[in-house]
C-alpha cells in the first residue's frame, strides 16, 4: 500500500508540474485537456466529470470513481478503458486505439467511439439515445447512404449478439423495427406515400443483410 501511495504521489507531482495546477483530491470535475499528459493520478472519489481529451500520449486511465457521469477521453492513445461506472451517462472516446469496449452501463445515453479499432460492439444499453461507431472495422456492419429516395443514412450491425438498425438518427433493435416499424406517425408515417415506401424498402435491404448472420 505504501508503494502504491508513493507512486501516486509521484503522479500528482507530475500532474502539478505539467499542468501548473494544484491537485484537488476533493474535486467533482477535472479539466486536464491539451496538457500532453502521459498518466493521471488516482482520481478523486467525488469526481462526476472527467475531461482529459487531446493529451496525445495518454495510454491508460486510472480506475474511474463510482460517481462519474461524464467522461471525455478522446484524441489520446488509449488501448483499453477501465470498468465504466454504472451511473455514467456520456462517453466520448473516439480517436484512440481501442480494440474492445468494456460493458456499457445501463444509464449510458450518449457514446461516440468512432475512429478506433473496434471489430465488435458490446450490448447497447436500453436508454442509449445516440451512438457514433463510424470508422471502425466492425465485422458485421452495413451502411446505405442517403439518396433521392431516402435522404438519411441507414445502418445495420450486430452488438453483443443482438441485431440493430439505425434509420437516420433513430436506433432500435431489429426485432423492435419488425414488431412496429410505423410506431412514429411524425417520423415514419404509414401513409402509402413514395417517401414512406422508400424508407421501408431501405429498411428491408438492411434486414436482409442482417438475416444472413
Amino acid at each position: 500500500m505504501k508503494k502504491l501511495n508513493k507512486e501516486n504521489e509521484k503522479k500528482i507531482a507530475y500532474y502539478e508540474e505539467v499542468t501548473g495546477k494544484k491537485w484537488d483530491k476533493n474535486a467533482t470535475e477535472l479539466y486536464c485537456f491539451y496538457k500532453h499528459l502521459t498518466v493521471l493520478p488516482a482520481l478523486p472519489p467525488k469526481l462526476t466529470a472527467l475531461y482529459c481529451y487531446n493529451n496525445g500520449n495518454l495510454e491508460v486511465l486510472p480506475e474511474l470513481p463510482n460517481n462519474l457521469k461524464i467522461l471525455y477521453c478522446y484524441n489520446n492513445r488509449l488501448k483499453v478503458l477501465p470498468k465504466l461506472p454504472s451511473g455514467l451517462k456520456i462517453l466520448y472516446c473516439y480517436n484512440n486505439q481501442l480494440s474492445i469496449l468494456p460493458k456499457l452501463p445501463y444509464n449510458l445515453k450518449i457514446i461516440n467511439c468512432s475512429y478506433n479499432n473496434l471489430e465488435v460492439l458490446p450490448t447497447l444499453p436500453r436508454l442509449l439515445k445516440n451512438i457514433d461507431y463510424s470508422y471502425n472495422p466492425l465485422k458485421i456492419y452495413v451502411e446505405i447512404k442517403g439518396d433521392e429516395n431516402y435522404k438519411y443514412r441507414s445502418k445495420g450491425f450486430i452488438a453483443g449478439g443482438k441485431k440493430y438498425v439505425q434509420m437516420g438518427c433513430r436506433l432500435r433493435l431489429l426485432s423492435e423495427w419488425e414488431k412496429n416499424f410505423w410506431d412514429n406517425n411524425e417520423e415514419f408515417p404509414n401513409n402509402g406515400s413514395e417517401k414512406s415506401n422508400n424508407r421501408y424498402k431501405r429498411f428491408l435491404k438492411i434486414k436482409n443483410y442482417l438475416d444472413k448472420f
